[in-house]
């Protein structure tokens, strides 16, 4: 009897501490950011911008009705694998952050790689056609970021910026720009801080357990 109950606690501990680390190496999404007047921040995903005169901000209604999203899908955004969390517009330019969880585990170069050769072509399937395209490295909020900007012909909005981050244990950030131009879009950019967001111990120490146990989304 003894033998036995000591087999039951020994197998009830490992399954534990199998659980235990499947959530603690598991990806949660970052939680929404906050609006104060027209600044955005994110402090989970190290994000902040105050949006430009000239700019709407895009309403949760609007966000959700663009993108098909379902009518509850900000109501907890952690268990999400993918949803824009802002967006803003004046005419024909626009900037949007979406968080994501994909099972990709090379850096934000290599899934670049990996999604431009299928996204131009479904563009050029659309008759838009790239002239010119060019990876690099942007910084913002403090963070370095992998960008691609595309170049495109005789359309408008013609010239497209992504800018991709892998956050530790919260998936991808990821920032679309469409303009006019190229000089439009770092403008855009301008609107960024460049300083980084940092968030309080308690709050990361909140995050650390909410991603263990379900907690209710930090305010």
């Amino acid at each position: 009897m003894k033998e036995l109950r000591f087999w039951i606690i020994f197998f009830s501990i490992v399954a534990i501490i199998i659980w235990f680390t499947g959530r603690l190496m598991r990806d949660e999404l970052p939680g929404r950011g906050d609006w104060v007047g027209r600044t955005y921040t994110n402090e989970e995903s190290g994000i902040c911008l105050t949006v430009p005169d000239g700019y709407q901000i895009d309403t949760d209604e609007k966000i959700i009705e663009l993108y098909h999203y379902s009518e509850d899908v900000f109501e907890n955004v952690k268990r999400e694998m993918y949803y824009c969390d802002m967006q803003i517009e004046s005419g024909n330019s626009l900037l949007y952050t979406v968080y994501m969880n994909t099972s990709f585990s090379g850096t934000a170069e290599q899934y670049i790689n990996l999604t431009r050769v299928n996204y131009t072509q479904r563009q050029r399937e659309a008759g838009r056609n790239a002239v010119s395209s060019e990876k690099f490295e942007k910084v913002l909020c403090g963070q370095t970021y992998g960008c691609l900007k595309i170049t495109y012909e005789d359309v408008e909005p013609y010239y497209m910026l992504w800018c991709l981050r892998k956050i530790p244990n919260k998936g991808w950030v990821f920032i679309h720009i469409e303009a006019d131009s190229e000089e439009k879009a770092n403008e855009m950019l301008t609107a960024f801080d460049t300083e980084t967001v940092k968030a309080s111990t308690f709050k990361k120490i909140y995050w650390w357990i909410e991603r263990v146990f379900w907690l209710p989304e930090l305010k």
